[in-house]
């Protein structure tokens, strides 16, 4: 929950931030990793790198108007 939080944050500050997602999905992954550091969860960068794409592509999916 606390990535969704700063993500939102960002996003809010500045929606500029949807029109370039390789920017984006790289401004994600310190978000994500620190997000499982604060409840102790160890992550693997393979884990990382898997959770980071989820989160960004819900946000630029949103974004676009695109629904599952």
């Amino acid at each position: 929950m606390d990535v969704k939080k700063q993500t939102d944050e960002k996003v809010l500050i500045n929606t500029r931030l949807l029109q370039n997602e390789g920017y984006f999905t790289s401004l994600v992954m310190p978000m994500v990793i620190d997000g499982f550091e604060k409840v102790k969860i160890d992550l693997d960068p393979d884990a990382a790198k898997f959770i980071n794409a989820c989160v960004a592509k819900e946000y630029m999916n949103e974004y676009q108007g695109v629904f599952a």
